[in-house]
């Protein structure tokens, strides 16, 4: 309760802070704040997506404070943001001397030097550095670092990356995911399928997770393991289209063409905009022998797309 008490209070003291520096810059007077509070204001500014709010507390910080590091170190963030890579680096050298066991500063550099093709080495050491002066939470900083490789094509680099964090938390939720998923996109479906098992370990009920391990038993060509999965992530999520539509081409391709009407209908309950659904659910008709019922979906696919190829035909 202590505790609760005293974020109420920070809290209610950060807004009090925020609201004073917005009145100062609708009123265009000055106002003073000192380090500590200007880096809260910053960091609210920057929590809430307000970019232009967050440079003039920092641009009025450094007015007042020009020797801070701590808003050195935003701004070099925020030029960041901006893509001004060469502005942002100046920064960071600037302060790196001063500042040589801080954690942000290697991210901020290592983020920095990831945009440019010839200094990926540069930028893998400085996310070294950041990891080896990070004091705690290393596994979402690894996290972090590792989507920013994913951006450039690095993806067996962040693949190291994901590993680390995994080895330091087994239950970082997004980490598993984003390791099952690389799996799953370079086509290792058993590893994948190992690692979103073990997002469901820590959420069973994650319904998109489901959905993934039947992506994945599907390309095993698993279709008792993929419906399954399917059918639990159904469960979870009643309105889950892209669940039914899966479901229903594997019912449709094993010849269970009663079933895969019924999943097709509720797919196109749910998103009764999708052509090809009217064409594969025609086809179901066809192979049931049902020419007038599959001809009624065909016009109902040509109906949202004159120009679907497989209706017309």
């Amino acid at each position: 309760m202590q505790e609760e008490s005293q974020e109420f209070s920070d809290n209610e003291k950060l807004m009090e802070e925020v609201k004073r520096f917005q009145k100062m810059i609708k009123n265009n007077h000055f106002e003073y704040f000192d380090v500590s509070e200007t880096e809260e204001i910053a960091d609210y500014f920057l929590d809430c997506g307000k970019i232009i709010l967050a440079k003039k507390a920092v641009d009025n910080g450094l007015d007042i404070h020009p020797s801070a590091t701590a808003l050195q170190i935003r701004k070099a963030k925020l030029l960041l943001l901006d893509k001004k890579t060469e502005e942002c680096l100046k920064i960071i050298q600037n302060i790196e001397d001063m500042e040589s066991t801080n954690s942000d500063i290697y991210l901020i550099k290592g983020c920095a030097l990831i945009s440019r093709q010839d200094k990926i080495k540069e930028a893998i050491e400085a996310f070294e550095k950041a990891i080896l002066y990070n004091k705690e939470n290393t596994d979402e900083l690894l996290y972090e670092i590792s989507m920013t490789l994913i951006q450039i094509k690095e993806e067996d680099k962040a693949s190291e990356f994901l590993h680390r964090a995994f080895k330091i938390n087994p239950e970082n939720e997004q980490v598993i995911y984003e390791i099952a998923f690389l799996c799953e996109k370079h086509k290792k479906y058993e590893k994948s399928i190992y690692y979103y098992n073990l997002c469901l370990d820590v959420n069973p009920f994650n319904a998109p997770i489901w959905y993934n391990i039947g992506i994945n038993y599907s390309a095993l060509k698993n279709e008792e393991k993929a419906l399954e999965s399917y059918d639990f992530a159904i469960a979870l999520a009643d309105d889950f289209e892209e669940a039914y539509f899966n479901k229903a081409n594997i019912l449709s391709n094993s010849n269970n063409f009663e079933e895969a009407i019924s999943c097709y209908k509720d797919f196109i309950s749910i998103n009764g905009n999708n052509d090809d659904a009217f064409c594969y659910l025609a086809e179901c008709y066809l192979h049931l022998n049902k020419p007038n019922d599959a001809f009624l979906n065909y016009l109902e696919a040509l109906k949202i797309n004159n120009k679907n190829f497989n209706a017309w035909y």
